[in-house]
């Protein structure tokens, strides 16, 4: 199967097509932890991923990757509402370890919850170009898997990414 196909299906929730795919692109090996996030999110992280897709000239993507830019808002909702499920996708989709937010981890600086944008805006389902990987940087796809050392507040992870282009 070629790597490309192996990366959309890894997009729509084959965790397995996209650990393969990125071991075939560029010989990307995954830890366990991180496979284990990537199957907790149920695909690559959504923003992290968008960041990365966001350079495509198409504004098309994989009905998988847009039901988990979706789900930020409503898990962001439930998890302010004390949603213990909601916290670990969150925790998982943007890059925090596990056991390691609580509802007022979710609260602004102001301590009230966000108003979030719909994080989906700008793109719309549909099959990538078969040229997608030439738009962008493969190395960074690897590292959308990869745990930041210090990840940064919800509240500014989610606000930065309300207010980044969407598509370019």
């Amino acid at each position: 199967m070629p790597t490309t196909t192996l990366l959309e299906a890894g997009m729509n929730g084959d965790v397995h097509a996209w650990v393969e795919g990125l071991a075939l692109l560029d010989g990307t090996t995954l830890s366990h932890e991180e496979r284990q996030r990537l199957r907790t999110v149920g695909g690559p992280p959504p923003l992290a991923l968008e960041q990365v897709l966001w350079r495509l000239s198409s504004p098309s993507r994989p009905p998988g990757h847009l039901a988990r830019l979706r789900r930020l808002g409503d898990d962001y909702v439930r998890g302010v509402d004390g949603d213990e499920g909601a916290l670990r996708w969150l925790e998982a989709a943007l890059g925090h370890r596990s056991g390691s937010l609580s509802r007022c981890d979710l609260l602004g600086p102001e301590g009230l919850p966000l108003g979030l944008p719909a994080f989906d805006e700008g793109v719309e389902e549909g099959r990538l170009d078969e040229d997608w990987l030439d738009e962008v940087d493969v190395a960074s796809l690897a590292e959308v898997c990869r745990f930041p050392a210090e990840p940064e507040p919800v509240w500014a992870q989610l606000r930065a990414a309300g207010t980044a282009p969407v598509h370019g």
